[in-house]
């Protein structure tokens, strides 16, 4: 156990359980021992700007923990991205999704998660997805979509939903979204050829097997390998994807469906030819033109 750890938080008060995370660090760590520092976010990017103000500061032995959902952990990425640096990240998390803590079984609670970093003793290597739109670059954790996933997200922003029942809210929202979401057309080009798919509902890259609060999309995803699943979904019947849903909930194979395609690529630019609404990492985005997806690797305090 790595007891000359110490920890520097950045902590998301309103995050699903970030209010009562607080209250239970500073309980724990401080019957233990440890020692710590808390810095809380006070607003949407703050957590990019304190990542970015205090990585190049940490001493030696001192971890930087993301403490909120899976929206905080991205932000943190993208101001650590922003200054070229591969300072490791520590994880405690406490959103209402939890896809990046679910896919490498970090543990839920505040005790457990905490031990779990002292135990661990070497960061991990992990693929974050690096996207270029336009003039601007930025990194997706779990995974960057476009279509009906993006319609959920915005019809669970303007709810209390998310907040109320976690993943149960995305499938509900699910149903009420496919009667919004209007088929859209993609092309992919990967350089060496180009693939085109017309009347679709979604196109998610995905780095882990799960989004949406515990959904797991792609099983069997990898966030080691330097590639990333792309998902389609093309239109489909409200029948068919009441089929689909029950074949994820109960971890069928939904991706044998014949409306369902996956193409796995190191790099490549996707082209979203109209105007529609995405999600990085569970943040709400408006999508619109090239993509270009690449990997790229990054530094996390886990086993």
């Amino acid at each position: 156990m790595n007891t000359n750890l110490q920890f520097t938080y950045i902590l998301n008060e309103y995050s699903r359980n970030g209010h009562k995370a607080l209250k239970q660090i500073k309980q724990y760590s401080d019957e233990q021992g440890y020692i710590y520092t808390v810095h809380k976010t006070q607003y949407s990017g703050h957590a990019f700007e304190l990542a970015r103000s205090l990585a190049p500061t940490l001493p030696i032995h001192n971890l930087l923990v993301v403490v909120g959902g899976d929206g905080t952990l991205s932000e943190v990425i993208n101001g650590l991205e922003s200054i070229h640096t591969d300072c490791p990240i520590g994880y405690i998390p406490t959103g209402s999704g939890n896809d990046f803590a679910r896919s490498h079984n970090i543990p839920l609670t505040i005790q457990a998660s905490i031990q779990y970093m002292l135990e661990t003793t070497i960061p991990r290597q992990l693929d974050i997805i690096e996207i270029q739109h336009k003039h601007t670059r930025s990194y997706a954790l779990n995974s960057f979509g476009v279509g009906i996933d993006g319609m959920v997200i915005h019809s669970l922003a303007e709810s209390k939903l998310k907040k109320i029942i976690g993943n149960a809210a995305y499938f509900s929202s699910i149903l009420s979204a496919y009667f919004k979401q209007k088929p859209f057309n993609i092309s992919i080009d990967t350089g060496k050829h180009s693939l085109e798919f017309s009347n679709i509902l979604l196109a998610v890259c995905v780095n882990h097997r799960y989004f949406g609060g515990g959904i797991p999309i792609h099983p069997k995803a990898d966030p080691t390998d330097s590639v990333f699943e792309l998902v389609i979904a093309e239109t489909v019947s409200f029948s068919e994807l009441l089929s689909l849903l029950t074949r994820v909930i109960l971890k069928k194979d939904h991706l044998a469906h014949k409306k369902m395609h996956v193409v796995k690529m190191a790099d490549y630019t996707i082209h979203v030819q109209s105007h529609q609404y995405g999600q990085r990492d569970g943040e709400l985005k408006e999508i619109y033109g090239d993509y270009t997806i690449s990997s790229k690797k990054r530094a996390f305090w886990i086993h």
